[in-house]
């Protein structure tokens, strides 16, 4: 059994922010970057840049600097996601396995935590295909090749694994059976999980792709939080201050905060907007032009050659630069979407 494995039993047991500035400012610049690339394929690359460049002489990169700004100046964001976790928490206690509450700022590290592992493994339960089994799999450390390349520790690690998967599901819906995945040639090696119910089997694969992405790296060096905190389901309190408590039972990082996020969207009416001037007056004063809610970031685009270089390779005809770019760039990507 691996080592980080061996420490924890495999009896999983009964199962009975606001965000720092850091991530704040991580999540506007990144809203902002969105919004502006939207803007600019849909509004100022289809309308504006022949009409701009017949009469201004601008070349591409300038018309993009300046709609960058224009887009900019009229639009203030705030995370919505910063918002929800905020809300949620309120109230809330989380009580890990080992029966420490946890509440108030250091539930609030703990969500930030727990939301960064989010980010992590939902590229791979996309691959994968259950976020039953990738959660559980980095909770046991497991997605590491000197781990997968071991036929002893892989077949333990697997069986290890699997009892987990069993002690989550409902009895019915047990039989969780895991092993090796062995290596081919220079590729590390992986795990399979398999199980049948009523005649059909089941099967889930971390092959040599997974271990090898990026996430996965990143997912094994938080493994000794993960387990610190994950080992065994933990509780969830809301303590309603208007009535009765009611509990969740928390399994791992995504059950957190898909649970806070929940009680966060509690009494809101989500709602997208193409541009601004699709909302009400009110909505508009509420959501962009409030001076005591609003957040106002200035970017300023200073290397317009090296912005003109990147389009064109990714935006222009020739395929050569563009292929180059992505097998150059290819394992240094996270969360893609595809």
């Amino acid at each position: 059994m691996t080592a980080t494995a061996r420490a924890h039993s495999t009896d999983i047991g009964s199962i009975g922010i606001r965000s720092s500035d850091g991530v704040r400012w991580s999540q506007i610049v990144l809203g902002v970057i969105c919004m502006v690339a939207a803007a600019n394929i849909q509004y100022a690359w289809t309308l504006f840049v022949p009409e701009i460049q017949k009469t201004f002489g601008w070349q591409r990169a300038a018309i993009q600097t300046a709609f960058t700004i224009f887009v900019i100046v009229q639009t203030w964001l705030t995370p919505l996601e910063g918002y929800l976790i905020d809300s949620g928490m309120r109230d809330l206690v989380f009580t890990p396995f080992d029966g420490a509450q946890v509440a108030g700022n250091d539930l609030r590290a703990r969500i930030e935590q727990a939301l960064e592992m989010k980010h992590q493994l939902t590229p791979l339960i996309r691959k994968v295909g259950s976020r039953l089994v990738v959660e559980q799999v980095a909770i046991a450390g497991a997605l590491a090749s000197r781990i997968v390349n071991d036929p002893t520790l892989a077949e333990e690690t697997a069986t290890y694994v699997a009892h987990r998967l069993d002690a989550l599901e409902p009895e019915f819906e047990r039989g969780w059976q895991g092993s090796q995945l062995p290596p081919q040639g220079n590729q590390p090696g992986g795990l399979v999980f398999r199980r049948t119910l009523r005649g059909v089997t089941e099967g889930r694969i971390i092959d040599s792709d997974i271990i090898r992405s990026v996430e996965a790296h990143k997912l094994d060096r938080m493994a000794g939080e993960l387990q610190a905190l994950y080992r065994r389901p933990g509780v969830l309190t809301w303590m309603n201050p208007k009535g009765a408590a009611q509990e969740w039972p928390i399994t791992g990082p995504i059950d957190l905060i898909d649970r806070v996020m929940e009680q966060g969207r509690k009494g809101l009416a989500v709602q997208r907007y193409k541009g601004l001037g699709e909302m009400n007056p009110d909505q508009l004063w509420e959501t962009t032009l409030d001076p005591n809610a609003r957040v106002l970031l200035r970017v300023e685009v200073k290397h317009a050659d090296d912005a003109e270089d990147v389009f064109s390779t990714l935006m222009g005809d020739v395929v050569e630069p563009r292929r180059d770019f992505i097998q150059e760039n290819a394992l240094k990507v996270t969360n893609l979407d595809v």
